[in-house]
């Protein structure tokens, strides 16, 4: 009686201890599976899985990856309702991200393409003080990163402007 007892104990420990492993691993395919897609540069692919992978695994440690790429997607796409959507989300979710100043400049031009004076002179601000800028010797400075959907990224901070490039293509640019 008592080894039936230690046995269904045993098994019931097991399975719970294993069943976050099978969570896990399940996560990992799927995560594999948006690189494979990615990297296939099959985008509009790679959206339907990163947009499944967040509703599924919305606290997952690839979501701050995923959700930046499907604001992306999305602007690229000209959906800028969902774009700013997204970069609102991804903003308040990740303050201090690699990609939020790049997330910022995203905004600064779905602003001016809705004509709102307001977010344009707000994100203008938020770019113009994301960096400590200090320029002595240097005519400018630089900020990159590489996102999840294989674009470069890279803001030059000049002593009056800053550029925003995405692919090495300028992307926007503000004068302060």
């Amino acid at each position: 009686m008592r080894r039936a007892v230690f046995a269904a104990v045993f098994i019931f420990l097991c399975a719970g201890c294993l069943a976050p492993a099978a969570l896990l691993s399940q996560e990992s395919l799927r995560y594999r599976e948006i690189l494979a897609a990615v990297e296939h540069k099959d985008i509009d692919g790679a959206f339907v899985l990163m947009y499944s992978f967040r509703n599924s695994y919305p606290a997952s440690r690839f979501t701050e990856k995923i959700l930046f790429s499907l604001g992306e997607y999305y602007f690229r796409q000209g959906n800028y309702y969902d774009a700013r959507a997204v970069f609102t989300q991804f903003l308040k979710t990740y303050p201090g991200s690699r990609a939020e100043l790049f997330a910022m400049a995203y905004m600064l031009e779905i602003a001016k393409i809705r004509g709102t004076a307001q977010e344009v002179e707000d994100f203008s601000r938020d770019i113009v003080t994301f960096m400590k800028v200090s320029l002595l010797f240097r005519e400018y400075k630089t900020y990159e990163f590489v996102s999840f959907l294989r674009k470069k990224y890279k803001a030059v901070y000049f002593i009056d402007k800053v550029e925003f490039y995405i692919d090495d293509e300028l992307f926007t640019s503000l004068a302060y």
